[in-house]
């Protein structure tokens, strides 16, 4: 008895046609043609990605833009610094910075101020930033009040750039030497620029 019989030539031959013209696809059209077509197919999946990302972000800036552009104009007249120059606001600046810490004084906290010494203006955009860099002696709680009333007040106060260091005091308490440079804004118009 024969396991196998014979196969049919005509089987055998559409077959060995099937196998063939599916290796001659792939090596050819598959390879040349459909695979290119794939990957770009993936690319562009990837760039609709990407755009739909910078497309939501661009409309969240446009959002902020605009909401700026309405705070700009209901803005508060007393955040900004007052002035007709930019040494008239950096003395202002100067004075807001003794009130606070006068104001701290009287609150029955004690801090000092050992140095004032005003920047040079930069202008930003539609405004010019003044600042000036001080010097004080406080206790830890005292400056920390300090800086919450310069920078939760009007006008606006920024404090840029803050350095401390732990000093002793004459009665042996813990004193902090703070070296703060304070900023504020004025708005740019006609105003004269007076360097320091």
């Amino acid at each position: 008895m024969r396991m196998f019989k014979r196969l049919d030539p005509k089987l055998a031959a559409i077959t060995l046609t099937a196998v063939t013209i599916t290796f001659v696809y792939l090596l050819t059209i598959h390879i040349w043609f459909v695979r290119p077509l794939l990957n770009i197919g993936n690319e562009i999946d990837t760039l609709h990605q990407a755009h739909q990302q910078y497309q939501t972000r661009l409309d969240r800036a446009i959002a902020l833009q605009s909401r700026l552009a309405q705070r700009a104009t209901t803005q508060t007249p007393d955040a900004l610094l007052t002035g007709t120059d930019t040494g008239v606001a950096t003395g202002q600046l100067m004075q807001l910075i003794a009130t606070h810490v006068q104001s701290i004084t009287a609150q029955g906290f004690v801090c000092s101020v050992t140095n004032r010494t005003p920047g040079t203006p930069r202008e930003q955009g539609e405004y010019w930033q003044v600042e000036v860099a001080v010097s004080l002696n406080c206790p830890i709680d005292s400056l920390g009040r300090l800086i919450y009333a310069l920078e939760n007040k009007y006008p606006y106060l920024f404090i840029d750039s803050l350095s401390l260091r732990r000093t002793q005091s004459i009665n042996g308490g813990t004193m902090l030497n703070g070296q703060l440079t304070i900023s504020g804004f004025l708005r740019h118009g006609e105003i004269a620029v007076q360097v320091p």
